[in-house]
């Protein structure tokens, strides 16, 4: 089977950073502001050789602070070294400490520039009003509070501030501003010390009225932030804001129906809210409905009504909309089949670092449909996603390689992928790794380890793993040799239609291997094997028919 057909059931980028590439001119100018501001000696032991430069958060997981001189440190190797699993410290303060080993003012200066910049992508969160603008900051805000959550209560008593000088019942922008982050970002990352004082603020709010301040406080009950989780207590409060006509509020309310928290479980009460929130221009309300109708859930299946409201979403740049978009064209729902549609929404969403959408986008240029074929574009798209550890676009690298589609054929990168795609969780890959270690491609021949990767394909149900594990016991290849669980995984695969599991069973009731002989069950699997073509099969079949017959 291709490649299209296991990604069948499924289904950055142009602004990728470009300190990816570490010839850049960006890395090199980034390395040369740490060192003259280091002063060119290690910060840790004050030695002037062997230095490096180290981003104090990993720039391929905190690309908002990766050209950013005060997220690097000049160390040398040896305290560079002792630098592995500190990287990903949740505290500024404690980072910096760690790495230098001792406090001094550059420590305090990089701590203030960091804040400094935070408090810029707020300033301008608040003054901006376009909302593209607004989205790509509130990204910054997130990876900004993701890499340093010590920043979080500064972010919060910045928000009251602005409150407290906005006039307006709903708390201004700031109010809106901190509903968006709340909802989209925020939900369950941070852990917050010493929050009695903002939540007393949150409910003070909410209780004065403001729309936006009600759906924070119903989300934070709902995700226990600053306060005890309660679904009932979250459903109250949405309720207020969304019969205030809030449409975050709205959604919210929605979802509680959709999933039974806090009130009864209701689809149509679900549709109600997903529709006036969706009508209002939310995107997400908007998705949440376009599924409802795919689904028929509290309303009529309906796929032209459902298309309707994932084009709605996927116009205001809502990656999940662009991708099921991208699914649509491609498979003709209720639309004019359009490949080059697909291909439009695939890049859009792909663009948008979404791996489903750039694994799916590499398949079209690989197949040539929307889009000239070209299998290195292809490759590039598999690559993005296997780099964030996209299983599916993992095992498709691992065939690229082995095959040498448009690269040079190398069954040790091959493996490599394979090894990726099995360590989380791919039954296909795990099994195709398992043979590469019997076959020692790619990797040194180790029966065990072939075995191991083979079983955990064969408890995910993937029939020619179950089919190999039952030859590796009935042949002793990296286990003891057992019959009984042989027979057991010849008969899974063989219940599931893998021809050959079903060959190998009719002979071992031919044989009376590890069963009692039984000419009629033999001929039975011998007669579904056949029926798939396997031609061996059917030789047993008309050898073994006439013997099952004197058998009545």
């Amino acid at each position: 089977m291709g490649v299209t057909y296991f990604l069948s059931i499924f289904i950055p980028d142009e602004m990728e950073h470009l300190m990816q590439d570490r010839n850049s001119a960006e890395y090199r100018q980034w390395k040369r502001k740490v060192k003259e501001r280091d002063e060119y000696t290690c910060r840790r032991c004050g030695v002037d050789t062997n230095l490096e430069v180290h981003h104090i958060k990993p720039y391929d997981k905190y690309r908002v602070l990766a050209t950013d001189a005060d997220n690097g440190i000049i160390l040398c190797r040896n305290c560079h070294a002792r630098l592995k699993g500190k990287e990903e410290s949740t505290n500024l303060l404690t980072i910096i400490k760690e790495v230098t080993g001792q406090h001094d003012s550059r420590t305090d200066d990089q701590l203030q520039r960091l804040h400094s910049k935070f408090c810029h992508y707020l300033d301008r969160l608040l003054d901006s009003e376009n909302p593209d603008t607004r989205n790509n900051i509130v990204d910054q805000l997130d990876m900004h509070l993701s890499a340093y959550p010590d920043s979080l209560n500064q972010f919060l008593s910045l928000i009251r501030y602005r409150l407290d000088t906005e006039n307006g019942s709903d708390g201004g922008f700031a109010g809106q501003m901190a509903t968006e982050f709340l909802i989209r970002y925020y939900k369950g990352k941070v852990v917050i010390e010493n929050d009695s004082e903002v939540s007393e603020w949150f409910h003070e709010a909410a209780q004065q009225g403001r729309a936006t301040m009600q759906t924070c406080l119903g989300w934070m009950y709902h995700h226990a932030l600053m306060v005890e989780q309660n679904d009932e207590e979250a459903v109250k409060w949405f309720q207020k804001a969304a019969q205030q006509g809030y449409d975050r509020a709205q959604y919210s309310l929605g979802c509680m129906y959709e999933t039974g928290r806090g009130v009864e479980q209701n689809d149509g009460e679900a549709v109600k809210w997903f529709q006036k929130a969706a009508q209002q221009g939310c995107d997400i309300a908007q998705y949440s409905l376009g599924g409802m109708y795919a689904e028929g859930r509290g309303v009529e299946p309906n796929n032209k009504e459902a298309v309707k409201w994932f084009q709605k979403a996927a116009q205001q740049g809502y990656v999940e909309a662009q991708y099921i978009l991208g699914v649509v064209y491609t498979s003709g729902l209720d639309v004019e089949q359009d490949h080059e549609e697909a291909v439009k929404w695939f890049q859009k969403a792909a663009q948008q670092g979404d791996t489903t959408a750039q694994t799916h986008l590499g398949l079209m240029y690989a197949d040539g449909k929307g889009v000239g074929r070209d299998h290195k574009e292809a490759i590039k798209w598999y690559r993005k996603a296997a780099q964030q550890d996209f299983a599916i676009a993992q095992y498709i690298l691992g065939v690229v390689y082995t095959k040498g589609l448009d690269v040079e054929q190398d069954y040790k990168e091959a493996a490599k992928w394979f090894k990726r795609a099995a360590e989380h969780g791919n039954a296909t890959a795990q099994y195709i790794l398992g043979v590469a270690y019997v076959e020692g491609k790619g990797v040194e021949q180790d029966y065990k380890e072939a075995a191991k990767w083979v079983q955990k394909a064969a408890e995910q149900e993937d029939t020619s793993a179950q089919n190999t594990l039952g030859m590796m016991y009935q042949l002793g290849f990296g286990v003891e040799e057992d019959t009984e669980k042989a027979v057991k995984w010849f008969c899974k695969a063989a219940e599931q239609g893998h021809p050959h599991a079903q060959n190998d069973l009719g002979y071992r009731y031919v044989n009376g291997w590890g069963v009692e002989q039984d000419y009629k069950e033999a001929v039975k699997w011998f007669q579904k094997a056949a029926e798939q073509g396997h031609d061996e099969a059917q030789e047993n079949l008309r050898r073994y028919r006439t013997e099952a017959s004197t058998t009545d």
